[in-house]
């Protein structure tokens, strides 16, 4: 009897394993890209905020928001900083919008970006 049973687990084993009903596949399919969304948009907010806590206590305050004076502006923010920070919120709205982010998401970072080119003075500003 045990030699029978080792030759039936053997044979069990050798056959392949069936394939799922294809309404399971689809719903664990679907899972998986809601997860997957989900997952992408808290990276993606979490970026977001980690780049506007570096960013925003930076910037010159609402009291700085006359035209910068010639000696001054380079005390206020030093413009290979700026332009670096810029490109940083350049980087992270194109990754935004690459992942379809919404209008509420990419306010801030646009909030942002406005208010570092206001710091720049002119002659400093990128040309896009």
């Amino acid at each position: 009897m045990q030699h029978s049973d080792h030759d039936l687990r053997r044979q069990l084993r050798a056959l392949p394993d069936p394939d799922p009903p294809a309404a399971l596949r689809e719903r664990v399919l679907t899972s998986h890209r809601h997860r997957q969304r989900a997952i992408r948009s808290v990276a993606g907010v979490s970026a977001i905020a980690l780049l506007l806590a570096i960013v925003l206590p930076d910037l010159p305050g609402p009291q700085d928001a006359s035209p910068p004076q010639p000696g001054l502006a380079a005390t206020a923010l030093p413009a290979h900083d700026a332009i670096a920070r810029l490109r940083a919120i350049d980087r992270a709205l194109q990754a935004a919008y690459e992942r379809g982010a919404s209008d509420d998401e990419v306010a801030p970072l646009w909030k942002a970006r406005e208010t570092l080119l206001a710091a720049l003075p002119a002659n400093q500003r990128p040309s896009s």
